[in-house]
């Protein structure tokens, strides 16, 4: 089979007749919902194998319940936000840093980040397409739209009302790089920590007082003694003096001895060593402060010194602990990783010469100062081997560093989320309590706020004079009322209305308005009470006849306005409505990105039309302006002028006009980016200002929220509500990685904003590995394309070849040679069914009687209805695969080869078949949706079929019977005794076409089973014994079965005439016969030949000759054992 060949096929089949389509249509007269979150990725980059793997378990768990008859929400999302796309953008731009953003210009740099965001949007959409993914892909839910982030908005402004979100002063990991802080869920993301050679230093510092008696501490950031403020020690800790070369140390009694190599000349509790002072390496920094020692519980005895060095502005412990006991801040890393001694005053000879060098870099220079100083006890400066965090996005060495961050309480929360978590079924379960749980209980808070660009702004102003804070939760609060007064009025009723036909420039005909329009507008006119200056119309004849009746009226002039004209139609124009409403399948809001051929959306024309009224706004100041338009202008350009998402304007009825009705509503400017589009990003917002109840300005603050809050709070934003009524989600899936990113940040917002769980079932995968077990890179060169391999073997394959590989949550080694090991052993074999069914398949009429194979065979299909429908409604996809693979050999080298002859026979194989072949393609089509459609397709050929094997229902499942699960148990002791038997056969090396006389078996099957049997291994007689017989000459043993091994010249005749059977058939296939077109066939030989009686053999007639026939078609000579004959097709 060529599945890459079939596959493009099956796309253009459900490309022509819609089926996606049919199917949301059948979907939607579901009463039941199958709700499914899309963790949605970011365009910037092209996909991955590992996106085939989570995008392929996704679409097979939607597919089993659109065919349980659910409707499937199945919206698709993009994550537009955040340092992954401002990375690449700065890479695009060789762009180093935050100031050269600046330089560069913000807004410039938001646009790029916009335009990066869809960079491989479509190549994204042709890779979900092309693997038979399943995706509302049309009306995606995209992060960075004005109404997602209003709802995100919401959420921040309850989170600041009830302080879950708090600004605070701490120590937090900082990339430098990038500028801003990350979150602890950040710190979790693959590769974030890394093996790096760090420092090793022992610092000794002298105890004041004190003859050659010092404090030993250690640590791998040299970069932070010069901040150090004092010691930490356990008051509950032994520690012990130690000698070395006349100067003693202080040091925990177990790492003193394990460093020292002795016994130490004193030992002390810890808290004997309490408030001692000492003298710190660089105390020339803050000189009149005492430094001294405290008690800190954060103190380990595993490695170090039992004293650890405290620099309150790079660690959080050190921050706490001097919170507690009023020691100085020391900062000198600013947010570019770089020594600053601005706040540190002057006469610092040698922290000046460190100016302006990142902080690994003076690792250094202060550990030669340190030694110079003599303080150094021993070290080196790649002596420590260690994990230590590294931005997630561009790699960078993080630096811990303090800084005042919004901060969101999830600490708070802590027992709440972990009883949520508890509601959730993970697969696999150990999830739950492990990786996810174990990071729960943790509770740590969540960094919140971002120093950056390209994000969700932070909706939070504060005055800048008395420093009150306010949280805005709607666009609308930053919108500004229109100067000038708007009142809408659609045209009236034209004969384009009351013939439903579509009526666009160029008009078709002269669509004037009818009697009864221009009654209606002549009503409307004197029934006008407001005031009105002027009326701006579109030019079409309609508007114009209504504008003219208005102004005759109103007195006032008429501005016409190509903006305000009617949809442009395209190909449509001047045909009826019904093909319009086809296209947008009568859903108002698909107008605004479906537009007919040559034609435009609701997004072009409301986009046009918000143009006029932002020039009449510039133009004039309180005028009160009379708009004559159309329908669909009128509403789509609320979205603008009310402030509303697309969805609030396309389903509000009071907003589509009638013919001659008319909307008065209150008009507002919401903020536009310079395409005239809605935008709330920086550097917009930034420019948007307060006044304060104190006279003073409000300003917002600068930071971005973390890029993890879009997606996480994507139930809400995607639903423009914080009541969504599709929640929560019945299904999601994502890689493991994802368990405290995505996963984690659900599972918070919806925690912290009281609504339980986000989701019900999680399939958590493994990562995709090169068949060496290595992560996959192109630095490695083993990066595997999915393109590549469905261009290759198929989607199908691709797909079939995850499911079955091993459970879900395993790494998966991929493999190629197993990849199209499985396109031979499963797709081919499934195709090889197919091609034997077409070869035989025949027009029956008769009823058919089923025999006891075809009964196990329907009662095994029975079971495999049963164990794939089990297994996907536990979403053990694996299970469900497999079982599908394993009955395709019962399939093929059972019940089919054993009923091959009965096929021109008889009708109750093909009965049989027909039942069996459609359920298991609809059982397949989750897995394997094209190969099943594909087949189906075939399958309609021969009997009658829905137009997709997609718009199918789930097989009925049925219990099976006692009786029924007899005949399983039966059957299953079948084949262990054929295999037996075969086996004796080929340890006496007789052929399986050779005939035996009897076969004896101690135990007993029921035996209608034994024809199957006796034609399987090819014996006249079976035996059933109860207990083993005596053995004669001719008799052989094996295990529980006796062969009687004698030949006769009867028996081998018989063989013969099979073997000859079999060259009859490949001549047969070899001359491209179908088995019921008629052939002849002459055998030339002699002995054992010359006694076969053979005449007839279905289609095909024998004639035993001793001349070689005249003409001939084919010929085969055959040697068999000491037998000799040729075989001629004439």
């Amino acid at each position: 089979m060529n599945l890459p060949e079939i596959e493009k096929k099956v796309l253009n089949f459900w490309k022509e007749n819609g089926i996606f389509r049919l199917l949301k249509e059948k979907e939607e007269r579901s009463k039941r919902k199958f709700v499914f979150f899309e963790g949605p990725p970011t365009a910037n980059g092209l996909p991955h194998i590992g996106h085939f793997l989570t995008r392929a378990y996704k679409d097979v768990i939607l597919r089993f319940y659109s065919l349980l008859g659910f409707k499937v929400l199945r919206r698709a999302g993009w994550d537009t936000h955040g340092l992954p796309v401002e990375v690449e953008v700065e890479k695009e731009l060789n762009i180093k840093n935050k100031k050269e953003i600046e330089d560069y210009g913000i807004e410039e740099f938001i646009q790029k980040c916009k335009e990066s965001v869809w960079k491989y949007k479509k190549e994204w959409e042709i890779y979900t397409e092309r693997m038979g993914f399943w995706l509302d892909l049309e009306n995606p839910y995209i992060t960075y739209e004005p109404f997602y982030i209003e709802t995100l908005w919401k959420i921040i402004s309850l989170w600041y009302k009830k302080k879950i979100l708090v600004k605070e002063r701490k120590v937090f990991p900082y990339c430098w790089r990038c500028g801003t802080v990350l979150s602890n869920h950040e710190l979790n993301q693959p590769d974030a920590y890394r093996l790096v050679k760090d420092p090793s230093v022992y610092v000794k510092v002298p105890l004041k007082g004190k003859k050659d008696e010092y404090f030993l501490f250690w640590t791998t950031t040299p970069w932070t003694v010069p901040a150090n403020v004092g010691l930490a020690l356990n008051k509950n800790f032994d520690y012990g003096i130690f000698e070395k070369d006349k100067e003693y140390f202080w040091i925990e009694l177990n790492l003193g001895k394990k460093l020292f190599g002795k016994e130490p000349e004193k030992v002390v509790k810890g808290s004997k060593l309490l408030g001692k002072a000492y003298q710190a390496p660089f105390s020339e920094i803050f000189p009149k402060f005492e430094r001294k020692t405290y008690h800190g519980d954060f103190v380990s005895n595993e490695e170090g010194t039992g004293f650890v060095h405290l620099a309150p502005a790079y660690g959080q412990e050190d921050f706490e602990l001097g919170l507690k006991n009023n020691l100085p801040i020391i900062e000198y890393i600013n947010e570019e990783g770089k020594f600053d001694l601005s706040n540190l005053g002057e006469n610092l000879p040698f922290l000046s010469s460190l100016e302006g060098l990142n902080f690994k870099e003076a690792d250094k220079f202060i550990f030669e100062e340190i030694k110079k100083r003599g303080f150094l006890f021993e070290g080196s400066l790649d002596g420590a081997s260690h994990e230590y965090p590294h931005c997630w996005r561009c790699k960078s060495a993080l630096v811990y560093r303090l800084d005042s961050v919004w901060v969101v309480k999830t600490s708070k929360f802590k027992d709440r989320i972990l009883k949520n978590n508890k509601k959730i079924n993970w697969i696999p379960e150990f999830i739950k309590e492990g990786r996810m749980g174990e990071w729960l209980k943790e509770g740590k808070d969540w960094n919140f706020s971002r120093k950056r660009y390209w994000g969700t702004p932070l909706p939070i102003w504060i005055c800048q004079k008395c420093g009150k804070e306010k949280v805005i939760d709607e666009i609308k609060s930053l919108s500004v009322p229109t100067k000038n007064r708007y009142i809408f009025v659609r045209h009236g009723e034209a004969y384009s209305n009351k013939k439903n036909i579509l009526s666009c420039e160029p008009e078709t005909f002269e669509n004037r308005l009818t009697p009864k329009g221009v009654k209606k507008i002549e009503k409307l006119a004197k029934s006008f009470k407001d005031k009105v200056d002027f009326i701006v119309s579109s030019p079409l004849l309609r508007c114009r006849q209504t504008s003219e009746i208005l102004a005759k009226f109103l007195k006032v002039e008429v501005i016409y306005d190509l903006r305000l004209q009617e949809i442009n139609f395209g190909e449509l124009n001047g045909k009826s409505i019904d093909f319009y409403h086809q296209l947008i399948e009568n859903d108002p809001l698909k107008q605004f990105w479906r537009a007919p051929k040559e034609g435009e959306n609701l997004l072009q024309v409301s986009k046009r039309a918000y143009e006029v009224i932002l020039d009449l706004e510039e133009k004039y100041n309180g005028k009160t302006i009379l708009i004559v338009t159309h329908k669909d202008v009128i509403w789509s350009l609320m979205s603008y002028l009310l402030v509303l998402p697309k969805e609030k304007v396309a389903y509000n009825k009071k907003l589509h006009l009638e013919p001659g009705e008319i909307l008065k509503v209150k008009t507002f400017l919401p903020p536009v980016d310079y395409e005239k589009e809605i935008d709330i990003h920086r550097p917009i917002v930034d420019k948007i200002f307060f006044k304060c109840s104190c006279g003073g300005k409000m300003q917002r603050v600068k930071e971005v929220a973390d890029v993890w809050f879009d997606s996480g709070a994507m139930p809400y934003g995607q639903s423009l509500t914080l009541n969504p009524k599709d929640f929560p989600a019945d299904y999601i899936s994502e890689g493991i990685d994802q368990t405290r990113g995505w996963f984690y940040t659900l599972l918070a917002v919806s925690t912290l904003l009281g609504k339980g769980n986000p989701f019900k079932n999680v399939i958590v995968l493994g990562h995709v590995l090169d068949k060496e077990g290595r992560k996959m890179s192109k630095s490695l060169g083993n990066v595997v394309s999915p393109m590549e391999m469905m261009e290759k073997y198929g989607a199908d394959a691709l797909r079939m070849y995850f499911y079955s590989l091993n459970p879900a949550w395993e790494s998966k080694k991929f493999s190629e040679s197993d990849l199209k090991k499985l396109v031979n052993e499963f797709f081919n074999l499934l195709g090889n069914i197919f091609n034997f069914y077409e070869l035989y398949y025949r027009k029956w009429k008769k009823v058919p009687k089923l025999n006891v194979l075809d009964e196990w065979f329907l009662i095994r299909f029975k079971k495999l209805k049963i164990d794939v429908f089990e297994s996907l409604k536990n979403f053990d996809v694996t299970s469900a695969s497999r079982a599908l693979i394993e009955f395709l050999d019962d399939f093929s080298r059972w019940w089919l080869r054993i009923s091959r002859e009965r096929f021109q026979k008889e009708s109750a194989p093909q009965f049989v078949f027909e039942k069996v072949f459609k359920e298991y393609l609809i059982l397949l089509a989750p897995f394997s949706p094209f190969t099943s459609e594909h087949f189906w397709q075939e399958l309609r050929k021969k009997i009658d079929l829905p137009l997709s094997i997609h718009l199918e229902s789930f097989p009925k499942i049925e219990k099976i019977t006692k009786k029924e699960k007899k005949i399983l148990e039966e059957m299953e002791k079948v084949k262990d005794l054929v295999s037996k038997i075969l086996s004796a056969r080929k340890t006496l090396n007789i052929r399986v076409r050779q005939p035996l006389k009897e076969v004896f078996v101690v135990g007993q099957i029921k035996k209608e089973f034994w024809d199957i049997i006796l034609k399987e291994t090819n014996f006249l007689k079976i035996t059933f014994l109860k207990e083993k017989i005596p053995l004669k000459p001719n008799y052989f043993e094996f295990e529980n079965i006796i062969i009687d091994k004698e030949i006769d010249e009867k028996l081998y005749l018989l063989g013969l005439e099979r073997e000859i059977k079999r060259f009859i058939q490949e001549l047969r296939k070899e001359a491209g016969l179908k088995p019921q077109d008629k052939a002849t066939f002459a055998i030339v030989g002699d002995g054992l030949i010359e006694k076969l009686k053979m005449k007839n053999l279905g289609s095909s007639k024998i004639i035993f000759t001793k001349r070689v026939p005249e003409k001939f078609l084919i010929q085969k000579e055959v040697e068999l054992d000491e037998v000799k004959f040729t075989l001629y097709l004439l």
